[in-house]
């Protein structure tokens, strides 16, 4: 599995920690005629061998490509193990196992609306009382896809919550976002208005300096203040004086 997102390779190991996510991906993976005789409620863990990689068109699908080359005479004393390679991140997001396919889906999020749908179908597809670790994890996991597609600025939604709690947790943020962009774009045009009557008054470099000093400064009532000063202060540096003490 293709994966390098911060926090994800623990997710990951914690998902195939559970016995309906391995059946679930074996069922994805492999021919039905498997089944025939494979029990999957048989399964029991054992000691995980696990492989990843960053680049799957390079990866090795045998042991083997992992060993430098031998000459015959050791050929037959080389180690070798076929394995397969799920990249999720590119691959077709419907398998037969419906936990694989959302665990594909998931990796294919491109928002926090995706997440949202995603953590629905979850909550049908794991509903049982003795499901509860496998639902905290994809809770987690969902924390950190968030926290990916927003990026490190925005705080991910809190820890330890359960599936459903995460999921109310991305409604309620994505409801706010239209008062967020109303907001940031009153801002970005206090922030312009400052530097044209700057530019103005006192020059561009003045201007671009007012413009770092109150980068960070996100009340209006104080922007409007530093407004104001631009037109009473009478230079630059008094007017920048003022707009530091007031950021």
């Amino acid at each position: 599995m293709n994966e390098t997102s911060p926090g994800s390779d623990a997710i990951y190991k914690r998902l195939y920690s559970f016995a309906e996510m391995v059946a679930d991906l074996l069922l994805s993976v492999l021919p039905a005629s498997t089944f025939e005789t494979l029990d999957l409620r048989s399964l029991e863990r054992c000691p995980p061998n696990t492989w990843a990689t960053t680049s799957t068109s390079a990866a090795a699908r045998d042991v083997r490509d992992l060993f430098a080359p031998t000459g015959p005479a050791l050929a037959p004393y080389q180690p070798s193990q076929r394995y397969i390679l799920l990249d999720e991140r590119h691959a077709e997001a419907d398998y037969a196992g419906q936990l694989t396919s959302a665990v594909a889906k998931l990796e294919q999020s491109r928002s926090p609306e995706d997440l949202m749908r995603l953590a629905d179908v979850l909550a049908k597809l794991i509903d049982r009382p003795d499901q509860e670790g496998l639902r905290r994890t994809f809770a987690d996991w969902l924390r950190v896809l968030y926290r990916r597609l927003q990026g490190p600025d925005e705080p991910a939604p809190p820890p330890k919550l359960t599936l459903e709690e995460v999921r109310m947790t991305l409604e309620e943020r994505v409801a706010r976002w239209p008062d967020q962009w109303t907001r940031q774009g009153m801002e970005r045009g206090k922030r312009e208005q400052l530097r044209r009557l700057a530019e103005v008054r006192f020059g561009a470099q003045t201007a671009e300096r007012l413009l770092v000093s109150v980068r960070r400064e996100h009340d209006p009532q104080q922007l409007d203040a530093i407004a104001e000063a631009v037109v009473r202060c009478e230079t630059g540096d008094e007017l920048l004086r003022q707009a530091s003490r007031r950021t």
